[in-house]
């Protein structure tokens, strides 16, 4: 799961943090001006923030991890979001847009204290620790994608629903390393690629200091946008398409879905009661994912990414404004 990979870059990241400063400024260089907020537009920037909380839930949770879940395990059909939201408000009323939503939390919390733990021991770098915390949790992702795809939620205890660790690790460790791989491949990409254009980074002078840019450094950006947008369409999305096909093979056969759900998968899945392996494989998880399919998890995935755009250029047009109109310079320092 992506979260797993931001999790351990932004705690390497928080590590090396804690030691000092080289290229801390002297004492006697000149201070950046000082800006200071009144109470009251700090009261109604929160509030403003209060307000958009449930778009930006919706956006980056249920649309981003719920939608996506059930556009990959669903028998194709258009990519509606209204369709999709009409039909988990039928099945578990506003709740159904949030399936899921604590045991993510759950996911997170342990995803980023393991990562933090693993990556703590000598000669372990964070990305790997990444990778054998992801492995180590393959239980609970399957049963988080299992609790999104049930047609109704689950009365018992999360612990109870969980799928065998054996046979869900058997079943999702490679495409567990494959979304990770691609993971790192998209990142590794675009970090060296913002050294070889010679775009900035980290501005770690004087903070009175403004960085000088040049007059390329817009189509060098584009250029890494698009790079970027190219590797996670070719890698990223198709390893977790992979993953969440393997992961929804080992819902239980007795469970129902909230969608249309091919659980032979065109006949290559046979159930362990037959001797069968009870869940699809890498090949046949790719295989037997349509072409159209793949066109509406794209089409899904830009729609998605378009909405969230405009949500965060709305609250950003309504903020920036106030806190800009509203400040006030204070002489030295604070």
């Amino acid at each position: 799961m992506s979260h797993l990979q931001y999790a351990a870059v932004g705690l390497a990241v928080l590590k090396r943090s804690m030691g000092n400063n080289p290229d801390e400024p002297d004492q006697n260089t000149p201070e950046a001006p000082n800006y200071k907020l009144p109470p009251l537009t700090w009261g109604l920037v929160f509030l403003i923030t209060l307000l958009f909380v449930p778009a930006f839930l919706f956006t980056s949770y249920s649309l981003k991890s719920v939608y996506t879940t059930l556009a990959i395990v669903e028998n194709p059909t258009p990519a509606a979001i209204r369709r999709t939201y009409k039909l988990l408000r039928a099945a578990n009323g506003w709740r159904g847009n949030y399936r899921g939503f604590w045991l993510a939390v759950l996911i997170f919390i342990l995803a980023a204290v393991g990562t933090f733990a693993v990556a703590a021991i000598p000669f372990v770098p964070s990305f790997v620790a990444a990778l054998i915390v992801a492995l180590g949790l393959v239980q609970l992702q399957t049963a988080w994608v299992h609790t999104v795809i049930r047609a109704t939620p689950s009365s018992t205890p999360v612990w109870r629903n969980l799928p065998p660790f054996r046979r869900t690790f058997e079943a999702t460790s490679i495409p567990t390393f494959l979304q990770w791989a691609a993971g790192v491949v998209t990142t590794l990409v675009s970090v060296l690629l913002t050294k070889a254009l010679d775009l900035p980074q980290h501005h770690s002078g004087p903070s009175y200091e403004v960085p000088a840019y040049s007059h390329d450094l817009i189509w060098k950006a584009i250029v890494l946008f698009v790079v970027a947008l190219v590797l996670v369409f070719a890698l990223s999305i198709p390893a977790n398409v992979i993953l969440v096909r393997v992961q929804a093979s080992l819902l239980p056969p007795d469970e129902e879905t909230v969608v249309p759900f091919d659980r032979s998968f065109n006949g290559t899945v046979e159930p362990a009661v037959v001797g069968g392996r009870s869940y699809v494989t890498i090949r046949d998880a790719f295989r037997t994912f349509s072409r159209a399919s793949w066109k509406r998890v794209y089409l899904l995935y830009i729609k998605l990414q378009v909405l969230s755009i405009i949500v965060n250029v709305v609250y950003l047009a309504i903020v920036v404004p106030l806190v800009v109109l509203t400040s006030s310079k204070v002489e030295g320092p604070n």
